[in-house]
């Protein structure tokens, strides 16, 4: 079975939304949640070498995963959520994303995006294009 990396914001690692898409995730790839190991609080004043143990470690959970999966929740902003999501499409990892309402960021840099869990669970999404069909990001002389 293939993994996936789940991406999704710090404080709504324990919420129900969260582990309704786990549940549906979980029938087609193996987990891997960043968070699942960290105790609570582990976030909240990170110093700077917490801050560099965090970030390499998340980024070796995405190196050994297949998939990246984003979930970007309404009203919650998460820098680590995009970042890591740009670190998949860099590593040209497959990048599917959830949330409210389509954003340029999200529809460019994803292979699917889904706008809501119904979505997600018949595996039906708003948006899916081609790896072919990525965008190069070119500067203007």
């Amino acid at each position: 079975m293939k993994s996936v990396y789940l991406a999704h914001p710090y404080d709504m690692r324990n919420s129900e939304m969260k582990k309704e898409i786990v549940k549906i995730l979980s029938k087609r790839y193996t987990v891997m949640d960043p968070f699942a190991s960290e105790p609570d609080g582990y976030y909240k004043t990170p110093s700077v070498n917490l801050a560099h143990e965090i970030i390499n470690k998340d980024f070796n959970l995405l190196l050994s995963c297949d998939e990246y999966f984003g979930w970007f929740p309404k009203g919650v902003t998460s820098i680590g959520t995009a970042i890591e999501m740009m670190w998949a499409y860099m590593l040209e990892k497959p990048v599917s994303t959830m949330s409210h309402r389509p954003n340029p960021f999200l529809l460019v840099h994803s292979d699917k995006f889904y706008s809501s869990l119904d979505e997600l669970e018949t595996d039906t999404p708003t948006c899916m294009k081609l790896r072919s069909e990525k965008i190069t990001h070119e500067t203007k002389d």
